[in-house]
């Protein structure tokens, strides 16, 4: 990921920092204010921009503002996730990232897509099932996205399609949990069920493959396909 953080940089460099950052003297703090011309961009911490990551845009700066503090702020996503999905992909489309210029969006996509393929790795499913909906979202290609997710050769693949197939595929089709952070169907999200549905095949299999090394393996299996049947069933995309 070195090489897509250090394309950021460079791109973003362009946007100096500001000798003031303008924001709302009900929201930010003058110790807030001083955080951000604490330390050289690459050195300032998730605790210096936390406050500032919230109110970008909306009550503290412009979308100029935030394209200088953009590359630390995806920096330190990629080192330890420290904001939600769904805040940092909505940041990016009110600033209305797919009409800035093209080498600015082709870095934001390729960071994006190396950071997917990070947490295709990972062995909690729980980060990418909540970025997985916003990527789709903020227009990268599912095609793209679903080319790097390997589920018949891969074990840890294979566990992620198993929990977007049990949590995924009831939320977007109408049959699942409801609140804030679980949505309706996103961008391009009905291809992304039919990629899993024709993954199918491939988590039968294992669950017959493990059902005796390991019976709770099968029975999460077991649970996701039968979730996503019912789901199925009753769904108007059907």
């Amino acid at each position: 990921m070195e090489t897509q953080l250090q394309e950021l940089y460079a791109v973003f460099s362009r946007y100096p920092l500001r000798a003031k950052v303008d924001g709302c003297p009900c929201c930010v703090t003058g110790a807030q204010q001083e955080a951000l011309h604490s330390k050289h961009l690459q050195n300032l911490s998730s605790a210096d921009l936390d406050r500032y990551v919230f109110k970008a845009m909306t009550t503290w700066g412009d979308d100029q503002d935030f394209r200088h503090f953009l590359p630390r702020i995806l920096d330190l996503q990629s080192c330890g996730n420290p904001w939600y999905a769904s805040l940092l992909i909505d940041k990016l489309q009110y600033g209305r990232w797919r009409t800035w210029p093209s080498d600015e969006q082709a870095a934001i996509a390729a960071f994006l897509m190396f950071y997917w393929r990070d947490l295709l790795g990972e062995g909690s499913s729980y980060n990418l099932l909540q970025w997985l909906p916003e990527l789709l979202n903020a227009g990268l290609s599912h095609e793209e996205l679903l080319a790097v997710w390997k589920p018949e050769t891969d074990a840890l693949h294979l566990q992620h399609a198993i929990h977007a197939t049990e949590e995924l595929i009831p939320e977007w089709l109408g049959q699942g949990k409801r609140d804030s952070y679980h949505k309706a169907m996103p961008l391009n999200g009905l291809e992304v069920v039919n990629w899993l549905r024709s993954h199918f095949p491939v988590m039968e299999q294992a669950f017959f493959d493990v059902s005796e090394s390991d019976p709770a393996l099968a029975r999460r299996i077991s649970r996701a396909l039968q979730a996503a049947d019912w789901a199925l069933e009753f769904s108007p995309y059907r």
